[in-house]
């Protein structure tokens, strides 16, 4: 697996700093349209919209008191699944027939072509690799 492509729990990370959608001052299942926006003493502010035309929802932060996006700061997770050699060409297809010929030239393609073009082993398994937490290890060994 590549092992210099790092992955990161934003889930909980992201969960300590933003509110729940319940905790939210509007209902967000209800609203057609979202607005962010970056203030003058840079706080993102949210608000939604029940209706396209109306504009009468007020600007809230939606992060939790005391935190700012910025504090966000997801943890590297270790690897656990490896990339398998099909799973690459069928990624390289899927982008050579959406963005063409010359996907990999393009500035904004930049992750995939670190990616798809570094040099690293490949399992190229069936069955995926998931390494069990070390309180299963001896419940699961055979």
């Amino acid at each position: 697996m590549c092992e210099h492509v790092p992955i990161h729990n934003w889930k909980s990370s992201v969960s300590d700093v933003m509110k729940a959608r319940s905790e939210l001052h509007f209902q967000f299942a209800a609203s057609k349209r979202v607005v962010l926006t970056k203030t003058k003493n840079s706080t993102v502010v949210i608000k939604g919209e029940v209706n396209y035309r109306v504009d009468i929802g007020t600007f809230k932060p939606f992060v939790k008191k005391g935190k700012r996006v910025t504090s966000i700061s997801p943890e590297q997770l270790p690897p656990q699944v490896p990339v398998k050699a099909v799973q690459i060409e069928d990624v390289k297809k899927l982008l050579h027939i959406h963005f063409g010929e010359g996907w990999d030239q393009r500035e904004d393609m930049d992750y995939y072509r670190q990616v798809l073009f570094s040099e690293c082993d490949v399992d190229d398994i069936d069955e995926a690799k998931i390494p069990l937490r070390p309180e299963y290890e001896d419940e699961f060994r055979i």
